[in-house]
């Protein structure tokens, strides 16, 4: 894998997908945030080698509010995806949640569909990690708004985890 196109792939995936509205989501964005990362700049993309030694490092660093590091991995590599999940919720459990970190994952052999939106980047499997608390805060708002409003009860209960559920607030 080459940096320059791992890149590449990423950002046409925020831009001509996370970003854009799309009626089969009421409207909204995948990612309602996506937008404003794209204007800041506030993500950065690396090729991960390791993910518990990878996800090891970036615990040591304390990730600004907007802040995200996407790390992409071969498809091949990691090519078990509920392996590949089980590593991140466990590293979710015992290292990043307790220094405010949180990372998401995201595998080509795992369809994530919310009312016949696919939301895999399709091509990586990439771990997002990002400031927790900040995630927690975003979600709240947007959940007031409405944004989980028609999203399966299944595909909510695993994307929330290890994070405050929104919906409770938002009532």
């Amino acid at each position: 894998m080459q940096i320059s196109q791992v890149k590449q792939d990423i950002d046409e995936w925020i831009i001509n997908f996370l970003a854009v509205p799309n009626e089969k989501l009421n409207g909204w964005s995948p990612c309602p945030y996506a937008h404003a990362a794209i204007n800041k700049q506030s993500y950065k993309t690396f090729i991960g080698y390791d993910l518990e030694t990878d996800l090891n490092d970036i615990s040591t660093h304390c990730l600004k509010p907007d802040e995200v590091v996407i790390i992409a991995y071969s498809k091949n590599q990691y090519s078990n995806p509920d392996a590949f999940f089980e590593s991140i919720k466990e590293i979710n459990d015992f290292l990043l949640t307790n220094r405010n970190l949180i990372a998401l994952g995201d595998h080509p052999n795992t369809v994530e569909e919310v009312n016949g939106v696919n939301f895999n980047q399709g091509k990586y499997a990439l771990v997002l990690v990002q400031n927790l608390n900040d995630l927690n805060t975003k979600s709240k708002k947007v959940a007031k708004a409405g944004f989980y409003n028609n999203w399966p009860e299944n595909y909510l209960t695993d994307i929330f985890l290890h994070r405050e559920d929104p919906r409770a607030s938002a009532k």
